[in-house]
């Protein structure tokens, strides 16, 4: 069962949401973090909702602030904001009964589910999928350091230098946020699961995080899979893992159960 609605983040700023429901009443939950310019009802937000419905999870799916249906202008985007974001949609889960929560991020997304998960030792669980890093680096090595100084002159990025519609803030923005000192402070059992062909996030960037974290862990890199899995056997392998991990971890009592 679906329910479309929407709840306020910090700053009061409407973020639209759809709770996915099993048939039979659960307290498990995991709330699904898209990747940049993504939006919460992608074709694999949606397939992995189904699926964790059929293990009788629940499922949050959100848009970011400036994506999809949320305000913002995507100009205007902060990562901080992206982490207030997420946390409220946590606590607005734990308000709905919900005592078993996971979060599952992808590709940006990734990056901001391991920065909120390092500040809540009692989620059960978090799931990775291409996850980035370090946004800074992988800009650098994309554009190249004059670009970047020249977004940071012109405050944008020139069309002939790339896509990225945000203003220069939220460069200087993810250079606050180590996602890999975050990691050390990880107390959630962790899966990551990336592809070796990835043509946008290196798997090196998975590889360090995967080092990084404290916590019962598991890095699986899948031979041949690009940045969207997009061979059917790759997602099937892909779904398999994090559904797997998150309806096993989801299943053990919660620290505030104890």
């Amino acid at each position: 069962m679906e329910k479309t609605f929407s709840f306020q983040d910090p700053a009061g700023r409407r973020i639209s949401a759809v709770l996915v429901s099993p048939h039979a009443p659960t307290d498990k939950m995991v709330v699904l973090c898209h990747g940049f310019m993504g939006y919460k009802d992608s074709p694999t937000n949606r397939i992995l909702s189904d699926q964790l419905a059929r293990q009788q999870v629940a499922t949050l799916r959100f848009d970011f602030f400036g994506h999809g249906q949320s305000d913002g202008d995507v100009k205007d985007l902060l990562l901080t904001t992206l982490i207030a974001q997420t946390e409220s949609a946590i606590a607005l889960m734990r308000g709905h009964g919900f005592t078993h929560i996971g979060l599952l991020g992808s590709s940006f997304g990734g990056l901001v589910a391991t920065l909120v998960a390092a500040n809540h030792p009692t989620l059960a669980a978090v799931a990775l999928r291409c996850p980035v890093g370090d946004f800074p680096a992988l800009l650098r090595r994309q554009f190249g350091r004059m670009a970047i100084e020249l977004w940071r002159r012109l405050g944008r990025v020139p069309e002939s230098v790339g896509h990225i519609p945000v203003h220069y803030r939220f460069f200087e923005d993810c250079e606050q946020h180590d996602v890999y000192r975050a990691a050390q402070s990880l107390r959630v059992p962790t899966i990551i699961v990336h592809g070796d062909q990835d043509e946008v996030i290196p798997v090196k960037q998975s590889e360090e995080l995967f080092t990084r974290v404290r916590a019962e862990k598991m890095l699986h890199v899948i031979p041949g899979a690009d940045h969207r899995f997009s061979t059917p056997e790759h997602f099937n392998r892909m779904t398999e893992l994090l559904v797997g991990w998150l309806t096993r971890y989801l299943s053990v009592p919660s620290v505030s159960a104890q």
